[in-house]
């Protein structure tokens, strides 16, 4: 059974990516298995736009089954100004959603 769950983009120890990334920060939610796979993922993207940090939702027609699934986060941001991705992963952690960013490289970590 897939779970509902995020990555943080910020928070993960490959966030030095962010360095050329045509964003701020990105927050990856999908709707995952214990297998490591997926059925479905999208994102909430913060990028500057006039001198401000907007959020956008990016998501591909593979991910309309997760969109689907994610309404109670849809509805919960319909109100949100300006939300930051820290705001995000709280809220997200408040509707139950797992973190699973890796926060440690797994190449380093014993």
């Amino acid at each position: 059974m897939a779970v509902k769950g995020f990555y943080h983009l910020a928070d993960s120890w490959y966030r030095e990516e962010l360095k050329n990334a045509p964003y701020v920060d990105v927050i990856t939610i999908g709707l995952y298995e214990d297998d490591n796979g997926t059925d479905g993922e999208f994102e909430i993207k913060w990028s500057k736009l006039n001198n401000e940090i907007v959020a956008h939702l990016e998501a591909f027609n593979d991910s309309w089954v997760a969109l689907n699934q994610c309404l109670d986060l849809i509805q919960s941001l319909k109100d949100a100004k300006n939300i930051t991705p820290d705001e995000c992963v709280k809220l997200l952690l408040k509707l139950g959603y797992k973190d699973y960013t890796n926060r440690e490289n797994p190449k380093t970590s014993s």
